[in-house]
């Protein structure tokens, strides 16, 4: 994953590059139906959800993987397109897939539809910009050493300053925040 995130290409899911355990108790939590995919909501209502189409029945993405097809398959049984399932929480698991639509206005994406990094966690092309849980660093103890990194690059970079300026993009806006 790394040698993808330096060369600016799109990150591939921790899941399916270092792929998931056949431990006992997973494999028993979905042989009981509790760790099932019933497919993508199409549509989040008050108490319910909406499911749309499966895309199909292959394991596909971005990255290396041993094979297209699903280590294990119990674990794919979506609906019928339409169906609504009443619902009390929405567990969303993304396999660590970074979500940074709302970064869009800085420009980061390289031309092979990553963001190119020079290190672990700084930007190539904006070295103000530190993504922490990105690329090779997409997992918990990757995340926690990330966050330690970008805090000593954040004050190596302030120094003595008594205050650095912030720039967001909050979601949903075209142009960054300069606080």
């Amino acid at each position: 994953m790394r040698e993808r995130t330096f060369a600016g290409q799109p990150t591939a899911s921790v899941v399916r590059t270092t792929g998931i355990p056949l431990w006992p108790p997973y494999v028993d939590g979905v042989e009981r139906g509790l760790l099932v995919s019933r497919g993508m909501i199409d549509r989040i209502l008050p108490d319910r959800v909406r499911l749309g189409a499966p895309a199909g029945d292959r394991a596909e993405g971005l990255g290396p993987a041993a094979t297209d097809r699903l280590v294990l398959p119990a674990s794919w049984r979506p609906f019928p397109p339409g169906h609504e399932e009443p619902v009390d929480v929405i567990f969303w698991n993304t396999g660590f897939r970074p979500a940074m639509r709302h970064l869009a206005p800085l420009r980061l994406r390289a031309a092979g539809g990553g963001v190119r990094m020079a290190d672990e966690v700084t930007v190539a092309d904006d070295d103000r910009v530190y993504l922490v849980g990105y690329g090779s660093t997409a997992s918990t103890v990757g995340a926690t050493r990330a966050g330690r990194l970008a805090g000593r690059l954040v004050a190596e970079r302030c120094g003595d300053q008594p205050s650095a300026t912030l720039m967001t993009v909050p979601p949903g806006a075209t142009e960054p925040v300069v606080t």
